[in-house]
């Protein structure tokens, strides 16, 4: 996975689709939008963001991985604050 943030999910219709993050040199991010063909990801979409918030609720956190920059997965609220 590259540096950056990835939120990863699966639609309605049973796609598989992704939203990466990544920092630009120049300022900002560069937000890439993916969808999984079964084989590899293929872009949808690309556009840079100024900004970027990443805000995840006490109900979400329990059902939530968040996948650490060594491979590490941490798992539930009572990981959160590590």
């Amino acid at each position: 996975m590259t540096e950056g943030i990835t939120l990863a999910f699966t639609n309605e219709a049973s796609n598989r689709r992704r939203i990466r993050l990544e920092r630009r040199d120049a300022g900002g991010w560069t937000m890439h939008d993916e969808e999984f063909d079964g084989d590899k990801w293929r872009p949808v979409g690309r556009e840079i963001v100024a900004d970027v918030e990443l805000e995840v609720g006490a109900a979400a956190a329990d059902v939530l991985d968040v996948v650490g920059g060594a491979g590490q997965t941490v798992t539930g609220p009572e990981q959160v604050d590590r």
